[in-house]
């Protein structure tokens, strides 16, 4: 009877443990979704972010350019004496 008792208690200790690595394994599968998700989101975001950094320093570029061309005098415009 002893035994009988024992060999049900290993039997459900390992149905539990069976139980308990199957969530583990469905857990794991769930994780390496959200992080491959995070992993999408992040490489879209820099993406972004480096367009906008690309646009700001075009921008920046021509804004500088122009004010350059503004600076030049009439007669360095007539002329075309200078930097062009």
């Amino acid at each position: 009877m002893e035994l009988k008792n024992q060999s049900e208690k290993e039997r459900n200790e390992r149905q539990f443990i069976i139980k308990t690595l199957e969530e583990i394994k469905e857990q794991d599968v769930t994780i390496r979704k959200y992080e491959k998700h995070i992993e999408v989101k992040l490489e879209n975001r820099d993406k972004q972010f480096t367009e906008v950094v690309r646009e700001i320093y075009d921008t920046k570029r021509l804004l500088t350019a122009s004010t350059f061309e503004k600076k030049k005098g009439f007669f360095s415009k007539v002329f075309r004496t200078g930097k062009n």
